[in-house]
């Protein structure tokens, strides 16, 4: 993710299209309810440098519901699961590519 300007959000919008987000399938039981959790206090580290964005939530699209749960498919695959992410851009931020790998649970109930 690029990131510029200041006091303004930066969001990566879950779609299905979208390669600013975290996008996978978990596979199980068919009929089976999954729930994806997130840790708190993850970060963007910039490319070049040692500045960091903390993300201030995250969102779930695609195949995940409001609150990360999903049904697994008779098939024994979920569909099309994303993740993206909201972050707050300060003044202090300078511009440029911040990334990140988000860590993140997979709890079958």
């Amino acid at each position: 993710m690029y990131v510029t300007g200041i006091n303004q959000k930066a969001k990566s919008t879950p779609f299905y299209n979208r390669v600013d987000v975290a996008r996978f399938y978990v596979e199980g039981k068919p009929g089976k309810n999954v729930v994806v959790t997130i840790p708190h206090r993850q970060f963007l580290y910039k490319k070049v440098g040692r500045e960091r964005l903390k993300i201030n939530r995250f969102v779930y699209g695609c195949g995940l519901s409001k609150r990360g749960s999903v049904r697994i498919r008779a098939n024994g695959r979920t569909p099309l699961l994303c993740i993206g992410a909201v972050v707050k851009i300060h003044a202090k931020n300078s511009a440029g590519r911040y990334s990140s790998a988000i860590r993140f649970e997979v709890n079958y109930k």
